[in-house]
């Protein structure tokens, strides 16, 4: 398993870099962008490689962290 910090990167055709800041879909909550990463797990046996990206998001309104997957990126507006 390989992690690797990005600045940016495209989440499902979306441009987000840390420090940018998103909007819940649900209520208009601020969130700040703290981390992204993209980790790559390599299965040598069978030649097979997946690659996740994950974004660590700070609530700014109640200043809770928390890490998501690329897929919860269509909860933001």
């Amino acid at each position: 398993m390989i992690k690797s910090k990005l600045y940016e990167a495209t989440i499902l055709g979306r441009k987000v870099k840390i420090g940018s800041i998103l909007y819940s879909k649900h209520n208009g909550t601020p969130f700040r962008v703290e981390e992204i990463k993209i980790i790559t797990i390599n299965e040598g046996v069978f030649g097979l490689e997946e690659t996740d990206v994950c974004f660590t998001v700070r609530n700014l309104a109640t200043g809770k962290k928390t890490e998501l997957t690329e897929y919860h990126m269509a909860l933001f507006k």
